[in-house]
């Protein structure tokens, strides 16, 4: 019944986190006067969604899922898991976060734009698009193997002790 319930609050997490990207985009499309039918928006979403997709496949560890399945979800000792799930969601947000913005900052740096990135969007300059969507893409994979992974890790090998192994 623990993995389940592990598994369910994992779940649950992570669709809350494809949610709030999904409103965020919308709502930054919308401020820009895009509207939400526009091809590219589709493209841009689902590559952000993708991105999202990939970094937590990339986060999630067998070593890492056995430990959290010991732990205890309520008690005493619970604070640790909910500090790893914690850990886990702030280190996706943030990392998508900075994916993102690296990657519109490599476009604006390498390609000679006209305006910003959403003009290109509202003209539907799939290219440009490609190309962002495929940097953030990579940046996010690359983040969040190579860094949320171990350091999500490194805090499941400091709380060991508090897992009672039977």
């Amino acid at each position: 019944m623990g993995n389940l319930l592990i598994n369910v609050i994992e779940i649950s997490l992570l669709l809350s986190l494809l949610y709030g990207i999904l409103k965020y985009w919308i709502r930054k499309f919308s401020k820009k006067n895009i509207p939400t039918n526009n091809k590219i928006f589709g493209l841009f979403l689902f590559f952000q969604i993708l991105t999202m997709l990939l970094m937590i496949n990339s986060v999630n560890d067998q070593q890492n899922q056995s430990y959290i399945e010991q732990m205890e979800i309520f008690g005493d000792k619970s604070m640790t898991i909910w500090s790893v799930f914690g850990v886990q969601v702030f280190g996706l947000a943030f990392l998508y976060m900075i994916s993102n913005i690296l990657s519109f900052l490599l476009i604006k740096i390498t390609f000679p734009l006209k305006g910003e990135i959403y003009e290109e969007i509202k003209t539907e300059n799939y290219s440009l698009i490609l190309t962002l969507c495929a940097l953030t893409l990579s940046i996010g994979f690359i983040t969040s193997s190579f860094i949320l992974k171990p350091i999500l890790f490194n805090w499941l090998i400091q709380n060991v002790s508090l897992i009672p192994l039977n």
